[in-house]
C-alpha cells in the first residue's frame, strides 16, 4: 500500500487559561516595578543629591500602584482583572511621561538610562 502523507500540523491555535494569563500579568507588573525602581536607584547612585532624589519618586510611586493597586491577578476573578490592566496601563503612560521629563529638564543624572525607559 502507498504511504500515508503526513498529517499537516493543527491550523487552531490553542487558548491559554485565564490563570496563565493572569499569572503571566502578573509576572509583567512584578518584572516592570523592579526594573524602574532599580534604574532609578542607579540613576540616583551615579549622581546623589537632594535634588536628584526627585527621580526616585515617579519610579517607587509606579512601583506602589503596580504591586499592591493593580493587583495580583493569580488570585483575582476575571471580572477584576480588566481594572487591574487599566491601572498597569496608566502606570505605564505616567512612567513615559516621567522619563520624557527627564530627558528635557537638566539634570546630573545619566540620561541614556530614562532613553531607555521611554
Amino acid at each position: 500500500p502507498p504511504p500515508h502523507p503526513p498529517t499537516p500540523p493543527p491550523t487552531s491555535l490553542a487558548v491559554a487559561s485565564f490563570e496563565q494569563i493572569s499569572l503571566a500579568a502578573s509576572q509583567e507588573n512584578t518584572g516592570l516595578a523592579v526594573v524602574v525602581v532599580g534604574e532609578a536607584v542607579y540613576s540616583f547612585s551615579r549622581a546623589p543629591g537632594l535634588l536628584q532624589s526627585l527621580i526616585l519618586l515617579p519610579p517607587l510611586a509606579a512601583a506602589y500602584f503596580l504591586l499592591f493597586v493593580a493587583g495580583p491577578y493569580y488570585d483575582m476573578p476575571s471580572s477584576d482583572m480588566s481594572q487591574g490592566l487599566l491601572v498597569s496601563s496608566l502606570v505605564s503612560l505616567a512612567l513615559m511621561l516621567s522619563y520624557a521629563a527627564r530627558l528635557k529638564l537638566p539634570s546630573a543624572s545619566p540620561k541614556e538610562y530614562a532613553f531607555g525607559g521611554l
